[in-house]
């Protein structure tokens, strides 16, 4: 149920400062082609996963930290086909390394004019994984599902947004279609500045 690329992009406001990039993930519902194949009260868990290797008279110990991510949404009462799951890079995010999360803060929560680049917003990833779990109830089979996905940090794509998947449905009276093979098609964020992707 969950698959996809992710994407961060930077964007300007309209006084010309930066905004902060957003991680975007992509859930899709297998079961939309099915009549009754929604999904009631979908909950959503993000976590990051950070690794770190601590260095002990008896040799070194690996911890691993859990940090939950504030997303939007972090619920749907109904999931129909596609949900976009949002996180924000700001001074909150425990995405991001410490030194980036001070300059944002001392530049009043805009994202530092010199971090505009996709190898620059790469730079200030701090994290092994994320792993994401989503449950909620089927309304075909009124049982509880769940499913979880686990990303690695050479997986985010900094620079894409993702291709819509859904088209028009030639019976007017009911919603529009899902096209599943398309979960990973993206194109390059408005303004470019995309890191290259590797097809294989």
């Amino acid at each position: 149920m969950i698959n996809g690329p992710r994407q961060s992009t930077i964007t300007k406001r309209n006084d010309g400062t930066t905004v902060c990039p957003v991680l975007i993930f992509r859930i899709v519902n297998e079961k939309a082609k099915y009549k009754y194949g929604n999904i009631l009260n979908l909950s959503l868990d993000v976590v990051s996963v950070v690794v770190n290797e601590t260095f002990h008279y008896n040799g070194s110990r690996m911890h691993r930290q859990f940090r939950n991510l504030n997303i939007q949404p972090e619920s749907v009462p109904i999931f129909e086909d596609v949900l976009m799951i949002r996180h924000v890079l700001n001074a909150d995010s425990p995405l991001i390394d410490n030194e980036t999360r001070k300059m944002i803060q001392s530049n009043n929560g805009r994202w530092p004019e010199s971090y505009d680049s996709y190898e620059k917003i790469r730079d200030t990833l701090n994290f092994s994984e994320i792993n994401i779990s989503v449950q909620g109830v089927s309304c075909i089979s009124k049982s509880t599902v769940y499913a979880q996905k686990v990303y690695a940090l050479d997986e985010v794509k900094v620079g894409y947004k993702f291709i819509d998947m859904t088209y028009a449905n030639k019976d007017s009276s009911k919603g529009p279609l899902v096209d599943l093979d398309m979960i990973n098609y993206v194109k390059e964020q408005v303004g470019g500045g995309s890191e290259p992707l590797n097809l294989h």
